[in-house]
């Protein structure tokens, strides 16, 4: 019941940041499927036990993965769907509990709350990124091959 109720959440935060963002309605729904499904990946690899890290680097390869199969669909650029379905993956309250304990130089809790923040930024950061270069480099290589024949 947890597990549906942390999907149902992540489907309406992501629908509610399309609107934020201005997004086509008709686009509002694939966004908010994209979150769920981001939110999904999150929570299967996370309980088949992987670090924070990885889970979170494997659930945004999922989203912008998915926002890739939804931009060519929609005719639409992924930039917008990727930005939309990491959006249950940001660390909202730990980077600002890590912040605020960075401010008022609580060193003990800012120890506790900033490695697991700045983990989970990173992973999702890795995922993004490499998707980016993996899609950069395929579609250079499918250039160069066009180009050959």
């Amino acid at each position: 019941m947890e597990t549906f109720k942390i999907l149902i959440t992540a489907l309406l935060g992501t629908a509610g940041f399309s609107i934020i963002f201005h997004i086509k309605f008709g686009h509002i729904l694939p966004a908010a499927l994209g979150g769920g499904l981001t939110c999904a990946a999150y929570l299967f690899f996370d309980g088949l036990g992987c670090a924070l890290f990885l889970s979170n680097f494997l659930a945004s390869l999922v989203a912008v993965l998915y926002s890739g199969i939804l931009a060519r669909l929609l005719k639409t650029p992924s930039t917008i769907f990727v930005a939309l379905c990491i959006i249950p993956l940001v660390p909202g309250s730990g980077l600002f509990y890590s912040m605020r304990h960075l401010i008022v130089w609580d060193r003990e809790l800012f120890f506790t709350h900033g490695p697991n923040a700045m983990q989970i930024a990173l992973g999702i950061a890795a995922g993004i990124v490499l998707e980016s270069a993996v899609v950069h480099l395929f579609g250079l290589v499918g250039k160069n091959s066009k180009e050959k024949t």
